[in-house]
């Protein structure tokens, strides 16, 4: 973009820019975005979580608008005033969180952009183009303050842009570069690095201030504004529309158009340009008012709309493409939160009102989504690529299923939606292989294909425009039909001069023989080499049900020039100890890069397993630099709840915190014991809070003034009046999930779940505690419920399960209050309300678990999740189906030392403090297992073990890998 602009610029001064410059972009190449204006009449209505807001976000994404810019008031009390206010009537918080939500949830991202109105208490009025800096400081600074409520939502990771500034253009200048300076340093620490800052260039002043403060001095001018990512402008209206007749005077519109990109290409050489507050009104006779009509009449003429609509995108595509090509999108004034008028009463200002605006704007949408389908070059739909740091790229990964029945493309789908979720500035699609049309592949930056049922075949469609997408783009194809692939495209690279792919896969390689009570490995590649450590396949034989449980095959790559594929792992066979390719990629010429995975990463997943290569290659795939952290450990002390003796929970939390070890607590809120009685006590069947156990909520406060961070582990680890799991107790039974059988909790519903929730909250509250993450009991629930913790906590601390499952009426799924946030009847009830909307389809016959090995901003569910990845300190020898392995301090230590070699993975552990106890279940099973432990020394030779292996031990509250709205 930076040489781009350098053309630009000393082109418009010679008045020789042409179409059809050799690499500039095509005309028109702008996309489309709709501005939603905040509009009272009233206080408490027409909000922008209001239902006419809703539905006006329902129509904008449904014509397509890939983006909706909410333009927020803040309000000035004359045209020269001494300080700016809030409005008397505003969205609140919560309100405009829920559209974000609603935006983003439709598939389409939310721009945030506070404007300044003259005294806007009632209607709509226009807003006021520019304040003068006469009253200085002290107006800036209310300005700032003004604006508090507004960034208080840049932690919200769907919040794609901030713009500031709009009405401030007689303060671009050097007296308030400081004030400057600090507000973007400030609004960019509280996003987080996921919004961009926005600055808005609304009047021909500001530019001229900014034009003499680069002048004057260039230096101080980049410091101030370095940390705007992109450049918004408008047009005075009066200049390029004839108010009476409304038509557009397109010499005059170019004119402005090449001025405006001319100038601010030199203020800003490299950052993205917006042509913003865009209005296309459809009341002739009109005042401008800067960039905005001021209908007074509103009588409305809605052919001449139509007609200036049209002409509007004519003149636009006329505009040189190597001018035009630089202005990434245009914002188009759509509508407003007002009530949904009567026909005759309608805003004539906006665009949503007139259907024939409408089908216009929905046939330019559709041209902008699906462009060109030549090979050469894929199509790109309303998803823009930016530069880094700028917009969130699109990951899209492809799964087979061929049926209802075939499950396992979709469950491994999401578990690589999940590892993409790591990474903030990508955003992740799951698309079903057998839905393929022509062109999906031009909102991809990234393609995963998940190639999991051999009998289905890949579109010829899909085989066509990857052969393209990889000679620019990363491609990952997973498991079976490369050679499909490769076939074609050997075909396509004479036509298109393409670079030939140097490996292919000849065949598929089985075990050596069936397995059987005497020869339990049948002989495979079981083994996988990467950066010095081996990982393993899984493979058990179980001899009483004799079920082999073991993915043996493996496809076998052919590698015809060892100089250009480099090979990322190799396979070892578990007999002849012969070793293979497993993982391979190979660069293209123009910057792409194939990636080949020999099978399905994920299948019986395990601590040590070769799903961990797979996570760590994706950092390759997705082009993302290894996070700047030291090697972390992080400590959580498991099932806390008042049948533990608090002299070994003391015990196990003196010792961390002496050693200045940060630790967390899975603190169970209620205690049950409706079916057994292993506290000792002759009473009846007790189901109580925590806080009423008075030696247990001592501990709990003795905790917390230790450091304890505390994580909500259920609300009674058990399932009610049911047994789910081993003996009805709190700390042993499942809760959300019942086991035998595996399926959801047969009261499972949202008000099921919130009524849990609330009495959970009500427990945390009484003892003063704040939560710092949610953990499922035995980490198992419904989609459901995974999908509402993840509106529920910023952060949850387990591994999921994952179902082929959809979340329908997307649009409705809006974020829910965190415990801490929702104190009164009238919140939760809110809540409860929102949780009741949503609708989860799943299908339960099966699922897959991940060890995911570093922080998950985003799972599949919307959950942001902290990882466990060595497990526990374990002697007892569980069923099979468990899946729950006996584990020494040495199994820990050998886990954690091959995390190492994983990009920003974490080594996390959870401990029984029961372990402690000699006279404790764990060691009945095992006569003499206390002994081997020796009481407190396991968990002092873990930690020790895990620092001699380079760990940092870590607090789950720590901002820097665990940002939350409490670090802003």
């Amino acid at each position: 973009m930076k040489s781009w602009s350098r053309w630009v610029m000393g082109s418009v001064l010679a008045g020789t820019i042409g179409m059809g410059t050799a690499g500039a972009p095509e005309a028109g190449a702008a996309t489309l975005s709709a501005g939603i204006r905040e509009h009272f009449t009233a206080s408490g209505k027409n909000d922008y979580a209001s239902d006419s807001a809703s539905k006006l976000k329902l129509l904008l994404t449904g014509l397509g608008f890939p983006s909706i810019t909410l333009q927020m008031r803040v309000a000035a009390p004359s045209t020269e005033p001494e300080a700016l206010y809030p409005p008397k009537f505003g969205t609140k918080k919560l309100e405009l969180e829920t559209m974000i939500s609603r935006i983003f949830h439709g598939n389409a991202v939310p721009v945030l952009k506070p404007m300044l109105f003259l005294r806007p208490e009632a209607g709509a009025p226009v807003a006021l183009p520019s304040i003068p800096a006469k009253a200085g400081q002290a107006l800036f600074s209310s300005y700032a303050q003004v604006l508090d409520p507004y960034a208080s939502t840049l932690g919200l990771r769907s919040v794609e842009e901030f713009v500031l500034g709009q009405g401030m253009g007689e303060f671009y200048n050097a007296r308030f570069a400081a004030r400057w300076k600090g507000l973007i340093d400030r609004l960019r620490s509280r996003a987080s690095g996921v919004t961009r800052i926005s600055l808005d260039l609304d009047s021909e002043s500001g530019i001229r201030n900014l034009e003499s403060f680069q002048n004057a001095d260039r230096t101080g001018f980049e410091k101030t504004f370095s940390g705007v990512r992109q450049v918004r402008f408008s047009l005075p209206i009066a200049e390029w529309i004839d108010s009476d007749s409304l038509a557009l005077r397109s010499a005059d519109f170019q004119a402005l158009v090449m001025n405006r990109v001319e100038r601010l290409s030199r203020l800003f050489p490299g950052r993205g340009l917006v042509f913003s507050n865009v209005f296309l009104p459809a009341c002739p006779g009109f005042r401008p008012v800067g960039a905005e009509p001021d209908c007074a009449t509103k009588a409305p003429d809605w052919q001449k709309q139509a007609t200036l609509v049209r002409a509007f995108f004519a003149a636009w595509d006329a505009v040189p493409a190597a001018v035009s090509g630089l202005v990434r999108e245009i914002e188009l004034v759509a509508g407003s939160t007002q009530d949904e008028p009567l026909p005759e009463e309608a805003d004539p200002r906006f665009l949503v009102y007139n259907p024939e605006v409408r089908d216009i704007l929905k046939e330019r949408l559709a041209l902008e989504s699906h462009g060109s389908s030549r090979i050469s070059s894929p199509p790109r739909s309303s998803f823009r690529r930016f530069e880094p740091g700028d917009q969130k790229k699109h990951a899209c990964i492809y799964f087979d299923e061929s049926d209802e029945s075939d499950r396992i493309g979709a469950i491994h789908a999401r578990l690589i939606d999940n590892l993409v979720g790591a990474f903030p500035a990508w955003a992740k699609e799951r698309r079903r292989m057998s839905a393929y049309q022509k062109g999906d592949l031009g909102d991809c930056d990234a393609v995963f294909y998940l190639a999991s049922n051999y009998g289905m075949k890949v579109p010829e469609e899909f085989l066509r425009e990857a052969s393209a997408f990889v000679q620019k783009n990363p491609l990952a194809w997973i498991n079976y039909k490369f050679e499909t692939f490769y076939d074609y495209y050997m075909r396509a690279k004479f036509r298109h001069g393409f670079d030939p792919i140097l490996f292919n896969i000849p065949r598929i390689l089985q075990a050596d023989a069936p397995p059987s009570p005497s020869s339990p490995d049948p002989g495979f590649f079981r083994f996988f080499h990467y950066k010095g450590e081996i990982f393993e396949k899984e493979a058990r034989f179980d001899r009483a049900t004799g079920v082999y449980a073991a993915s043996p095959e493996i496809n076998e790559i052919r590698i015809d020039d060892a100089t250009k594929v480099r090979v990322l792992s190799m396979a070892e066979h578990s007999k002849t100890r012969q070793r293979i390719p497993y993982a391979v990629t190979q660069a293209m010429k123009d910057g792409g890069r194939m990636f080949y995975f020999a099978d399905l990463p994920f299948s019986f997943a395990h601590y040590e397993d070769r799903s961990l290569i797979f996570s760590d290659v994706i950092y390759d795939i997705l082009g993302e630099p290894a996070p700047d952290r030291p090697l972390l450990a992080l400590a959580r002390l498991e099932d806390i709840n008042p049948s533990i003796p608090t002299e070994y929970l003391a015990k196990a939390i003196d010792y961390l915190a002496d050693r200045s070890i940060p630790f967390s607590l899975a603190l169970i809120p209620y205690y049950s014991n409706l079916f057994s009685n292993p506290m000792g006590r002759a009473t009846d069947p007790i189901w109580l809070p925590a806080d009423q156990f008075p030696e247990f909520a001592g501990f709990v406060r003795y905790a917390a003034a230790r450091g304890a961070s505390f994580v909500m582990h259920g609300l009674a680890h058990q399932a009610g009046d049911l047994i789910s799991g081993f003996n009805g107790g709190t700390g042993s039974d499942y809760e959300f999930w019942t086991w035998p059988g595996d399926r959801p909790h047969p009261q499972d519903s949202p008000s099921w779940l919130m009524k849990r929730m609330e009495l959970a909250e009500g427990v945390f509250d009484r003892m003063r505690l704040k939560v710092a993450a949610w953990e499922s009991p035995h980490y198992a629930a419904s989609a459901l419920d995974y999908v509402l913790f993840g509106r529920l906590f910023e952060w949850t601390y387990h591994r999921g399960l994952y179902f082929k499952s959809e979340i329908e009426d997307s649009h409705r799924l809006a974020a829910l209050r965190a415990p801490w946030e929702c104190k009164t009847e009238s919140c939760r009830e809110e809540r409860r309300l929102r949780a009741g909307e949503v609708k989860v389809k799943a299908d339960y016959e099966t699922f897959g678990g991940q060890i995911v090995p570093y922080p998950i901003f985003e799972d599949s569910y919307g959950q942001a999740v902290i990882p466990e990845t060595i497990g526990m300190v374990d002697y007892v020898l569980y069923r099979p189906d468990t899946w729950r392995p006996v584990s020494t301090v040495a199994d820990l230590l050998r886990r954690a030392k091959k995390l190492r070699v994983v990009r920003g993975a974490m080594a996390s552990f959870f401990w029984h403090p029961l372990l402690l106890d000699p006279k404790g279940a764990y060691y009945g099973e095992i006569p003499g297992s206390y002994d081997s432990l020796g009481g407190i020394r396991i968990l002092s030779a873990l930690v020790e073990g895990l620092k001699a292996l380079g760990y940092q031990f870590a607090s789950i509250e720590d901002c820097r890998y665990f940002p939350r709205k409490s670090c802003r």
